[in-house]
């Protein structure tokens, strides 16, 4: 524990002292309107890649694109390094990339187009590399029929020579549970390893809607089984399920684990539907069982990502000003999991943070709906730095801003009976708006603010001061 601290620190004060956000923008090299880069994003070992299930090349006899799909990968300057798109009459509306996972070998991509003109079609398209060079072209794809293609297909890649396929709507034993099925690299082709499905298997579950590796770790989202669960299973030659969260009582209609990350002895799953106003929980993991560690409630998350003490969400709860998309920054630390950073787009209906990714220092958010030089929803992605980020209190120039600061109200989120408004200025009012609209006065002394009639959610403070008034957001847990 102390080791950990001490780690914590060195990197919370080497962050401190940068100064400007870093951030790289990638736009969607085709000029095809619609495409949707950024449906799906994954990034490692300094690449970025995108699938854009809409992005087509190929007519029919009207003129019209056939949606096969596309799919991008960027280098670490945010350099275009290859795309790779199906040209096969017979792969038209395909759909490739509404998922996407790659690791230092592999690319892989869902085919999620259920319209088939000629024979069985591929499940999972993958690119590989040729003496350390990825290839131009797709080097291989698996076709398997217990795998039922809809537009909830998923992918993952694990950092070794593991894919998994979670298809949500196969029927395993007669029962459409839903399962996650395991291939592996063998010589030069991809073989199918296992089938896993969970221990008490519901019909109609969803199992396999949402799927992430870690190193020996896999876990699987069920978002339709009884409120929904998590299912995480561990490898020791074959993989086999380790446990379930929750493992008791469910969270009704939750859909708990429609999003699912994880990262050593930490995941994060959203439950959008938690309480009807949606919810994230960030787990840890003790004697190989799930607990609660932070509860973050009023938050529809469209997509989580976690790496040790990092985490990002993908926030859509029309809460915030242009286009009501967020991408909320979390970093874990003696207090928990605490909201350290939100970063907005500024163009309006570019579905920022659809999905988003974080590997080391480097947080990938997708903005499937940007637009570009005139052409609708082409799909864009951007870059940042996470330490940056979450220190720097001055914004950058490009097509984005802060949203409000918070960092003069604190804790934040909290549990407390009162916050702190770290200003100069003399509080004068202070008025609390929840996310439907309804307001209270809060009584205050000095720098301090009582919330403890406020029930826990998501929160604007407006602070009036001598001076005028200041917005915070603030989240009560």
């Amino acid at each position: 524990m102390k080791l950990l601290k001490f780690t914590l620190m060195n990197l919370m004060v080497g962050a401190m002292s940068l100064s400007a956000i870093s951030q790289t923008h990638m736009l969607n090299p085709s000029n095809t309107p619609y495409a949707h880069m950024g449906e799906s994003v994954a990034q490692f070992g300094g690449y970025s890649l995108f699938g854009a299930y809409e992005d087509g090349i190929l007519l029919d006899q009207y003129g019209n694109k056939t949606l096969p799909g596309a799919v991008y990968l960027f280098n670490s300057n945010g350099v275009l390094e290859r795309s790779y798109m199906l040209t096969a009459d017979s792969l038209r509306y395909a759909n490739v990339g509404r998922s996407v996972s790659l690791n230092s070998n592999f690319i892989a991509a869902t085919v999620t187009g259920t319209i088939i003109t000629q024979g069985p079609r591929p499940c999972v398209y993958i690119a590989g590399k040729t003496n350390g060079v990825w290839n131009n072209n797709y080097s291989y794809s698996i076709t398997d029929p217990d795998v039922v293609i809809n537009t909830e297909l998923q992918v993952a890649l694990d950092g070794y020579g593991t894919l998994a396929i979670g298809s949500p709507l196969s029927t395993v034993n007669g029962v459409q549970t839903g399962a996650v099925f395991i291939y592996e690299f063998v010589g030069n082709q991809w073989v199918k390893k296992q089938v896993l499905v969970p221990s008490n298997a519901i019909a109609n579950s969803r199992f396999g809607k949402s799927i992430a590796f870690h190193n020996n770790y896999l876990i699987v989202g069920a978002p339709q089984s009884e409120g929904g669960r998590v299912y995480t299973f561990s490898k020791n030659g074959t993989w086999s399920q380790l446990n379930v969260f929750p493992s008791g009582t469910t969270y009704a209609d939750a859909r708990l684990g429609e999003r699912v990350d994880v990262s050593d002895n930490t995941a994060v799953v959203s439950a959008p539907n938690h309480n009807g106003t949606g919810s994230v929980f960030f787990l840890d993991l003790q004697n190989n069982q799930w607990t609660v560690s932070s509860q973050i409630s009023n938050l529809k998350a469209t997509s989580v990502a976690i790496e040790n003490v990092k985490a990002v969400v993908g926030v859509d709860n029309g809460q915030y000003s242009v286009n009501g998309i967020a991408a909320q920054f979390y970093l874990k630390d003696w207090n928990g999991w605490v909201l350290k950073k939100t970063r907005t787009s500024t163009e309006s209906g570019d579905n920022f943070a659809f999905d988003v990714d974080i590997e080391g220092s480097k947080v990938l958010v997708s903005r499937k709906y940007a637009d570009k030089n005139g052409i609708v929803n082409v799909g864009a992605g951007v870059s940042y730095d996470y330490w940056s980020t979450i220190y720097s209190s001055t914004r950058e120039a490009g097509d984005f801003e802060e949203a409000v600061e918070v960092n003069n109200l604190y804790p934040n989120p909290t549990t407390l009976s009162e916050v702190t408004f770290n200003s100069t200025e003399e509080i004068v009012e202070v008025d609390a708006y929840s996310q439907n609209g309804s307001s209270s006065k809060l009584s205050f002394s000095g720098n301090k603010i009582d919330v403890r009639s406020l029930p826990p959610g998501l929160y604007t403070l407006q602070i009036r001061t001598a001076n005028g008034v200041e917005s915070r957001k603030l989240s009560v847990l």
